[in-house]
């Protein structure tokens, strides 16, 4: 009788053990090591504040980039082919995955009267593998 009872509880150990195992296992292989990354830019007067920034990230980062403009204008992510209106003096972001590795141009390019015009450098986003 005894005996039963202590297999019993080292089988309630070991299948408490193997759940926090499996827990553990699966949160370490779903984030891959991947970083959740944010870049916030400014676009005013027609350039960008502070001068071009240079942003870093490694593969597989989640990135968010978000444009604050005083004017309307579209954030583009040369490269990956993102893009994304932002109002006159709002904010705007673009959330994705560096899943492409390399430099890529960030630009904002202003809106005027409907009409996108020529880029602006915004950054330059160097994607590591």
């Amino acid at each position: 009788m005894q005996s039963r009872k202590i297999t019993a509880v080292l089988a309630l150990v070991v299948a408490a053990a193997a759940v926090v195992l499996f827990i553990a296992l699966n949160d370490s292989s779903d984030s891959n090591g991947a970083e959740d990354r944010s870049f916030d830019l400014e676009f005013a007067d027609g350039k960008a504040v502070g001068g071009a920034q240079d942003i870093s990230v490694t593969q597989d980062d989640h990135v968010t980039v978000t444009l604050h403009t005083d004017e309307p204008a579209e954030l583009h992510i040369h490269g990956y082919e993102l893009s994304k209106e932002v109002d006159r003096g709002a904010t705007g972001s673009i959330k994705f995955t560096a899943d492409a590795t390399g430099e890529f141009e960030v630009e904002a390019h202003p809106i005027a009267h409907g009409e996108e015009g020529d880029g602006v450098e915004i950054a330059t986003l160097q994607v590591n593998p």
